[in-house]
C-alpha cells in the first residue's frame, strides 16, 4: 500500500517546479530578444543607407517591436512546449497501453492504481515500452494527463516489492511537478534543434543568398545558428542542474511512499547493472526516465562538469543515501542479486489419444490437437494411448473441458501458416500466444516476443539448455542463407512475411509480418525457447 505524501512536501515541490518553469520562460524571453534585435541589425546595415530618416531616426521605436514580436514569439514557444499531448509524448517513447489479460501487466496496472489513490492525480495511465531493456518514466502533459510507464525488461526482473518502489518514484515526479517541466524542458529544446536545423541545411539560405541582403545573410547566419545553440545550451544547462536535485528528492519521497528504501536501492541497482533499452528519443527525454537510457559514463561522475551536464546523479550516491535510510550497505545489495542456478524441471508428457475418424484410427493426438481438429467431435470414438479404453470423446473428462474450451475464444479463427489448422490460445510466460499444437509453432502478436524474452517463469532442462548451445556453436561457423520472401503469410493479416534474424547474438531465424500495423511474429517449434535460452544464458555470463 501506497501513502500519500505530506501537503507540506507537496507544496515546496511544486513551487520550486513552478520557480524553474518560470526561470526557463525569462531565459526563452531573454534568447528571443537577442535573436530579433540581431535580425533588426542586419536590416539596419543592409537598407540603412536607404531608409536613413525611418531607420536610424526611429532606432528605439525598432528596437521596441522587436523586443514585443521577442516576448510573443517566447510565449509561442512556450505554450507550445507546454501543450503537447499524452498522446503524442507517449508515441515519441513507443509506450503502448497496458494489457489486462497479460499477468505481469496485471500487477502494474494495480500498483499504478495505488499511486492514484495516494497522489490524488486522476487518471494515471499506466503504460508499457515492448522492450527488452530495464527503466521507467513518467509524463505530463499540458492538460495535466499523467501516464507511469515501465519497460517489458523491468516487468520481469522486478518483483512486487520493487515494482512498487519504483512506481513510487515516478509518482512521486507526478506530484511535485518534475514530470510537467521535463516535458517542457524536453519540448523547449525540440524547437531550439528545429532553428539549428534551419540555419544550417534549410534550402531558405540558397535562396535568399541569391538576393541583395546575401552578405548580410553570410555574416549573419553563424550569429543565428550560434543564437539558437546558445538558446539550446541555456535551456539545457538550467534543466541539468536542477534534474540531479530532483532525482535525489523523488527518492525521498518514494521512501515516504512506500516505506521501503531497500527495495527501491534494489531496484535501482538491478537496473544499472542492466541494458536500459537506448531507446530511439530526443535527447532531452533522457530526463523522463528513472536511469538514463543510454548509460553515460558522465551520469556516474562527480565534479562541476558532471553536476551541469549530466541528466541523473551517480547510481552510487542514491543507493548512499537509500542505505542510509535503510540502515544497510549496498554490499548486501549485490550478494542478494546474485542469479541462482535453475532448477531442473522436466515437461510432463501429455496424454495422448486414438481417434477414430471416417472408419480408421488416427492419432496418437494430443488434447492440444485435439482442440485444434475440427473432424473430433464429442461423438467420436477415442482411445487413451495408455489403457486402450474405447469411449466416446466427449465421456473422457479431460477432453471434454477442452470441447467446451473449443465453444470459447481460446480456439482461434487464424490459422497455422504451416499446418493450415486452427491455432489455439495458450498461456505462456504470463501473456498469451497463438500455439500449433500440430508443429509446435507460435503466433506472437507486437509486443509479445520482447515479453516473453524478458520474463523468466519457464525452467529449461540442462539438456535443452546444452543442445541449444552447440546449435548456436555450429550458426557460429556456418550462417544459414535467409530466403527474405518465403512462400509464407502473416495468419492475422494475410500479408507477406519475411525470414529475418532475431538478432544476430541468437542467430535464430524467425519469420516477421511486413504489414507496418500488424508486425507479427511467427516462430516454427523450437525456436521460442532457443531464443529464450540465448537470452537467459547471457545474461547469467554477464553478471
Amino acid at each position: 500500500m501506497l501513502h500519500p505524501l505530506p501537503a507540506e512536501t507537496v507544496l515546496d515541490a511544486r513551487e520550486h517546479a513552478e520557480r524553474t518553469t518560470r526561470i526557463l520562460f525569462i531565459l526563452i524571453l531573454l534568447v528571443y530578444i537577442i535573436f530579433f534585435n540581431l535580425i533588426f541589425t542586419v536590416v539596419f546595415v543592409c537598407f540603412g543607407k536607404h531608409f536613413y530618416f525611418i531607420i536610424v531616426k526611429k532606432f528605439w521605436l525598432f528596437n521596441t517591436i522587436a523586443t514585443a514580436v521577442a516576448f510573443f514569439t517566447a510565449i509561442i514557444h512556450f505554450r507550445f512546449a507546454r501543450k503537447r499531448s499524452l498522446s503524442e509524448i507517449l508515441n515519441q517513447l513507443g509506450a503502448v497501453p497496458s494489457d489486462k489479460m497479460d499477468e505481469y501487466h496485471k500487477f502494474f496496472i494495480n500498483i499504478v492504481q495505488e499511486a492514484e489513490a495516494a497522489t490524488g492525480i486522476r487518471p494515471i495511465l499506466p503504460v508499457v515500452i515492448p522492450s527488452a531493456g530495464c527503466n521507467a518514466f513518467s509524463v505530463e502533459d499540458g492538460f495535466q494527463f499523467a501516464a507511469i510507464g515501465i519497460t517489458e525488461g523491468a516487468l520481469a526482473r522486478l518483483d512486487r516489492s520493487e515494482l512498487t518502489a519504483v512506481v513510487s518514484h515516478e509518482a512521486a515526479h507526478l506530484v511535485s511537478g518534475d514530470s510537467r517541466l521535463a516535458t517542457t524542458a524536453s519540448n523547449i529544446l525540440g524547437v531550439f534543434d528545429r532553428l539549428r536545423s534551419l540555419f544550417t541545411k534549410s534550402k531558405l539560405w540558397q535562396v535568399l543568398s541569391k538576393t541583395r541582403v546575401s552578405v548580410a545573410l553570410i555574416l549573419a547566419r553563424p550569429f543565428l545558428w550560434f543564437l539558437a545553440t546558445l538558446g539550446r545550451f541555456i535551456t539545457n544547462f538550467i534543466y541539468m542542474a536542477i534534474s540531479r536535485k530532483r532525482e535525489f528528492l523523488a527518492d525521498a519521497n518514494a521512501v515516504n511512499m512506500c516505506k521501503d528504501p531497500l527495495s527501491l536501492a534494489e531496484a535501482l541497482y538491478k537496473i544499472s547493472q542492466r541494458y536500459r533499452g537506448n531507446f530511439d528519443i530526443p535527447e532531452g527525454f533522457a530526463s523522463l526516465f528513472i536511469l538514463n537510457p543510454q548509460m553515460l559514463s558522465l551520469d556516474e561522475e562527480q565534479g562541476f562538469f558532471a553536476n551541469l551536464f549530466s541528466t541523473h546523479p551517480p547510481v552510487a550516491d542514491r543507493l548512499e543515501k537509500l542505505m542510509t535510510w535503510a540502515k544497510t550497505d549496498v554490499i548486501e545489495i549485490k550478494q542478494d542479486l546474485k542469479i541462482s542456478k535453475c532448477l531442473n524441471v522436466e515437461k510432463q508428457e501429455s496424454p495422448k489419444f486414438f481417434a477414430h475418424i471416417k472408419e480408421k484410427w488416427e492419432g496418437p493426438f494430443t488434447p492440444l490437437q485435439i482442440l485444434a481438429l475440427d473432424t473430433i467431435k464429442p461423438s467420436t470414438f477415442v482411445c487413451s494411448a495408455a489403457d486402450d479404453k474405447i469411449v466416446r470423446a466427449g465421456d473422457n473428462e479431460l477432453l471434454l473441458q477442452l470441447f467446451i474450451k473449443r465453444m470459447s475464444p481460446a480456439v482461434s479463427q487464424n490459422r497455422c501458416p504451416r499446418c493450415n489448422v486452427p491455432l489455439v490460445e495458450m498461456q505462456y510466460e504470463g501473456t498469451f500466444t497463438l500455439h500449433c499444437s500440430f508443429c509446435d509453432g507460435d503466433l506472437l502478436k507486437y509486443g509479445i516476443l520482447e515479453k516473453i524474452i524478458s520474463r523468466k517463469d519457464k525452467v529449461f532442462s540442462d539438456d535443452k539448455i546444452r543442445n541449444v548451445k552447440t546449435w548456436r556453436n555450429l550458426q557460429r561457423v556456418n550462417i544459414p542463407a535467409i530466403d527474405n520472401f518465403p512462400n509464407i503469410r502473416c495468419p492475422i493479416c494475410n500479408t507477406q512475411m519475411a525470414m529475418v534474424f532475431q538478432s544476430m547474438f541468437t542467430g535464430v531465424v524467425i519469420d516477421r509480418c511486413l504489414n507496418k500495423n500488424c508486425r507479427a511474429v511467427w516462430c516454427d517449434g523450437g525456436e521460442l525457447e532457443k531464443i529464450q535460452i540465448l537470452v537467459e544464458e547471457a545474461e547469467k555470463a554477464r553478471i
